[in-house]
C-alpha cells in the first residue's frame, strides 16, 4: 500500500488525534486526546470541535500552530507538526459527519453544540510510518 493510501486509510479509520498546542504561559506543549473528522476531498485538513470555554481555545487563540498523531491503525499512525488551526463558522457539517462516526457524539445536547468550538487544521506534509507525504 502507499503512503497516500495508508495516509487516507488511518485518517478514516482512526478515532481520535493526541493533539499538542502550547500552552498560555508559553512553550509548554499540552497534550490531550479528541475525536476528529477527516474528508476525503480535503487531504491536507482535519476538524475537530471543543467546548468553547476549554482551556485550548485559549492556546489556539494565542498560538494557532498545533501538532498531532492519530491513535494507533494496525501499529501505524500518521503524525503531523506545523498545522494552522482556524476557527470553522459553519458546524452544521462537522456534526452530521461526528454523528455518523461517533455514536457517543449524540450526548452533545443542542445547547453543548451551540457552545462548540470547531477548528480546521490545514498542514502541508504528514509522515505516515517513516515516509513523508506532502499535500
Amino acid at each position: 500500500m502507499s503512503a497516500k493510501e495508508t495516509y487516507n486509510q488511518l485518517m478514516n479509520d482512526a478515532e481520535m488525534i493526541a493533539l499538542a498546542t502550547e500552552t498560555t504561559a508559553g512553550h509548554t506543549p499540552n497534550v490531550r486526546f479528541v475525536f476528529f473528522m477527516h474528508y476525503a476531498d480535503q487531504p491536507n485538513t482535519l476538524y475537530f470541535g471543543t467546548a468553547g470555554s476549554a482551556e485550548k481555545v485559549a492556546e489556539l487563540t494565542a498560538n494557532p500552530t498545533i501538532s498531532f498523531e492519530t491513535a494507533p491503525v494496525n501499529f501505524q499512525t500518521v503524525r503531523v507538526t506545523g498545522a494552522h488551526c482556524e476557527q470553522v463558522s459553519d458546524r452544521s457539517t462537522f456534526f452530521k459527519a461526528m454523528d455518523a462516526k461517533y455514536p457517543s457524539f449524540s450526548r452533545f445536547t443542542p445547547e453543548d453544540r451551540e457552545n462548540m468550538n470547531v477548528y480546521a487544521a490545514t498542514f502541508n506534509e504528514a509522515l505516515v510510518g517513516e515516509e513523508k507525504l506532502s499535500f
